[in-house]
């Protein structure tokens, strides 16, 4: 069975964090001092990568709406309150799941199976406040799904000589099934809504990028459910909502979140099969991957299909004892948005040819900050001299967007002379 002994997952089941303010305040500044509280998830994630493949012992942490940190283990269990208490997590134990995340602003599910739990796991998991994360990977494990019991979502029955817990599980469910009254009477912005929304609703704030911050002269008035709330914003930018992890997240349908793609390759052994389907789209099954999520770009290199998609709708399943331990993708074709004019750039089929390469990479990033860590890392130390910084400029409905790709020095002087932007490793932006 491949891959068996490298197999990870990691089951958290509480109530909302209770640790006290002062606990809280003193890991939020350890977090800020190391320079390792971000103002977005995608951020927090790239160093939660780092950590985990040097060290093994980091975990993300949502301070509030706008500060996401990486805090080691020991810190996660002083946040969640004295485990007791407060929560359990299981590690050793046998635990099966099935996940379902979606672009369409259908809530996302998962299905867990835990063997054996004790009496105090099954009355925990049964409290009102009860919040389940799983985790699940090769080597580390990164966060598949984050939510709540559904009604009469939580069953044990038995297994031959086993008990198992059964959870039907839903991302978003109290924030999702609370009522919203917004009435905005003067001038406001999408913006605007949207932070009213989840306030009022307790859902969190993700990639939201693509929400086009419209003014609204009249104001809007919304009373009902958060769903269609949030179905009404993002049909105003043209753009689709979902709600991942407990935040919301909109995304325009001809764009992705802008993190790194990932790369999935009969190479190196992690894609195990892709078929193609109608209008263009293609399904994808790869070795269990957290970092996929519907809205993400990602690179497929096989015999007969090549090139780069956009994650519609992805599933995770896994089981220790089981062969079952993949990712499974829906995902339609991505095309970069052709360079915008504000580039000058004059042959838009080489820009295009360097800006797919570095992106089949893996080394296109959404913040001239995270390019440039990247060059500097020790794996480019020896090719600095070697390699730059290419600021690419797009057209969009909300005005010029922009991303920044390492390319070699020679791909550099072409893309100069095309118009785009090039830096130096280390130089300024």
């Amino acid at each position: 069975m491949a891959y068996l002994f490298g197999r990870k997952i990691l089951l958290d089941i509480a109530q909302e964090p209770t640790a006290d303010a002062a606990t809280i305040a003193r890991i939020r500044a350890r977090v800020f001092r190391g320079g390792q509280l971000y103002g977005t998830q995608a951020r927090a994630e790239k160093e939660m990568a780092l950590i985990q493949r040097s060290f093994g012992n980091a975990v993300l942490w949502k301070f509030a709406e706008d500060a996401w940190g990486v805090v080691t283990n020991a810190e996660a269990s002083a946040l969640y309150g004295p485990p007791s208490s407060q929560g359990k997590r299981f590690e050793a134990s046998r635990i099966s799941f099935k996940v379902k995340r979606t672009s369409d602003g259908k809530p996302n599910k998962c299905s867990i199976q835990l063997y054996n739990p004790s009496p105090d796991t099954v009355t925990l998991v049964q409290d009102r406040r009860a919040i389940v994360r799983l985790f699940g990977g090769y080597d580390f494990a990164w966060q598949l799904f984050q939510g709540n019991p559904i009604k009469d979502g939580v069953n044990i029955e038995r297994g031959g000589p086993d008990r198992i817990l059964s959870l039907e599980l839903q991302d978003g469910k109290h924030g999702l099934s609370k009522r919203i009254n917004l009435n905005f009477t003067t001038n406001t912005k999408l913006s605007d809504v949207l932070q009213a929304i989840s306030e009022q609703s307790g859902l969190g704030l993700g990639f939201v990028a693509d929400l086009e911050d419209v003014d609204l002269p009249y104001g809007i008035h919304m009373d009902g459910d958060p769903h269609e709330a949030l179905e009404r914003l993002a049909a105003m930018s043209n753009a689709d909502f979902s709600v991942q992890d407990g935040a919301i997240q909109i995304v325009k349908t001809a764009n992705d979140t802008g993190e790194p793609a990932v790369l999935l390759s009969v190479k190196n052994g992690n894609l195990l099969k892709v078929a193609r389907k109608d209008k263009g789209r293609i399904t994808a099954t790869a070795l269990l991957n957290g970092t996929i999520r519907p809205g993400r770009r990602f690179v497929v290199q096989s015999e007969y299909i090549n090139g780069i998609f956009k994650a519609i709708d992805v599933e995770h399943t896994g089981d220790l004892f089981e062969d079952a331990f993949t990712t499974t993708i829906t995902a339609h074709p991505w095309t970069p948005p052709s360079p915008s004019s504000t580039s000058g750039a004059v042959d838009s089929k080489l820009v295009d040819a360097i800006i797919r390469k570095v992106i089949a990479a893996g080394l296109m990033y959404d913040s001239f900050a995270s390019a440039q860590n990247r060059a500097n890392r020790l794996d480019f130390a020896a090719a600095k001299d070697n390699v730059r910084i290419a600021r690419f400029l797009y057209a969009s409905e909300i005005g010029p967007t922009q991303s920044f790709g390492i390319v070699t020095k020679a791909e550099a002087a072409k893309l100069e002379k095309n118009g785009v932007a090039i830096f130096l490793v280390g130089a300024k932006q």
